[in-house]
Order: structure tokens, then sequence, then C-alpha cells
């Protein structure tokens, strides 16, 4: 179990290598393509923008293709040990998440890719929610 543990997360670190050299590596300007006669501000705004930035749509496309892939796999793998009868393998993603090299994959992935994997957690209300019924000619 520690060796698969440790391959997704060599594999995890790998690919996100990958995705830096390749955003170092990105095409410098290309030649500036001009949006067809006609359209609005925006749209000549953006492609004025990707055209002259390529560096920032090919890091776009990376984060997206980040939240594109890790979101629903790990979305399915929570369900699928959250949905088998047995305990064991519930134990089993309770260690992963728990462990360091977990932590650190989700943390790059969330600075680097702003892809959220893991527990969330919210601000749940502190105290009961008290209800007051507006005064008025029916509250007399």
């Amino acid at each position: 179990m520690k060796f698969i543990l440790r391959l997704v997360s060599v594999l995890g670190l790998l690919l996100c290598g990958l995705c830096v050299v390749s955003v170092a590596f990105a095409q410098d300007a290309a030649p500036v393509v001009a949006p067809p006669a006609g359209t609005d501000f925006i749209t000549q705004f953006i492609v004025g923008f990707a055209s002259t930035h390529p560096w920032l749509v090919t890091v776009a496309s990376i984060m997206g293709a980040f939240r594109l892939l890790f979101k629903p796999i790990m979305g399915a793998i929570e369900a699928y040990v959250k949905s088998t009868p047995t305990t064991a393998d519930d134990a089993f993603f309770e260690t992963v998440e728990h462990s360091g090299t977990y932590k650190a994959l989700a943390w790059c992935l969330d600075w680097f890719g702003s892809v959220k994997i893991g527990p969330q957690f919210t601000a749940k209300p502190e105290g009961p929610t008290v209800i007051v019924p507006p005064a008025g000619p029916a509250a007399v």
C-alpha cells in the first residue's frame, strides 16, 4: 500500500514538473491576429491579450486541465470508498488523506493549479438560528 501511495505522489510531482517546464518553454508572442470587424470590445481585448501573452493562455490551459483531471478522479475515488460495505478501504483512504505526501500534493495542486482536493472545511454557524417574526398589526 505504501508503494502505491509513493508511486502516485511521484507521478503527481512529475506531472507538476512537466507542466512547469512546458510553461517555461512556452512560445514567444505570435503574430497579432486581428479579430473580425464588428466584434465587441471584450472579444477584441481577449484576442489581443491572448496573442500578445501566449504564456498566460498556456498557464490557464494547464490549470483547467488539472481541474478537469483531478477533481473528478478524486471525487470518484472518495465516492467509491464510501459506497463499499467494508471499512478497510475507508481506513486506508483516511490514512492516505492524512499522510504528509498527500497533504503536500494537495497543497501544491491548490496553490499552483487552483484545484481543491480532499476535505473542504467550511465554517459552521455558531449557536442556534433564531427566526424572529416581523412586528406589525398581525403580531398584536
